[in-house]
């Protein structure tokens, strides 16, 4: 069984703070991964979490760091 991980984890890993991971998701600037549930929460997968960071040091690449 996969390992899933809430979004405050995932941003964690990220070093980045949950409210800016979800920040750059909802402007954008990140594809996240689906909201599940009635709540509409996130669960992310270690797969999930590599794209992301391979996302935001492209972005930092291009110059366009930290928010």
């Amino acid at each position: 069984m996969r390992k899933l991980f809430t979004t405050n984890q995932a941003a964690d890993k990220l070093r980045v703070h949950r409210v800016t991971l979800q920040r750059w998701i909802a402007s954008g600037k990140l594809k996240g991964v689906p909201k599940v549930g009635a709540l509409g929460f996130r669960l992310w997968t270690v797969s999930d979490i590599a794209r992301v960071r391979k996302q935001i040091e492209k972005q930092r690449s291009r110059g366009k760091g930290k928010e």
